[in-house]
């Protein structure tokens, strides 16, 4: 699953405003991982995708991810999570 949290999901990774989550759990409900990312804004998955080995997630951010540049006030992102 993936969504957004206004905290911390993952011990000392939560990035400020709302971080993306993206998380794996059993058919029973039980969390096998979490991954949280985000910048120092506003970050929001809209859409995710699994494939052998990753998962995409497609969501929009305020602010800059480490790499990129901001190009305007919400730019959008397409992240690999590896599993």
């Amino acid at each position: 699953i993936a969504g957004q949290t206004y905290g911390e999901m993952v011990k000392g990774r939560a990035g400020g405003g709302s971080d993306v989550f993206v998380q794996a759990r059993t058919n029973d409900g039980e969390v096998l991982w979490t991954r949280q990312l985000g910048t120092d804004t506003t970050d929001d998955a809209l859409a995710i995708a699994a494939s052998a080995g990753a998962v995409y997630v497609v969501g929009t951010t305020a602010g800059g991810f480490p790499g990129f540049s901001r190009k305007g006030l919400w730019d959008n992102f397409l992240i690999t999570v590896k599993r």
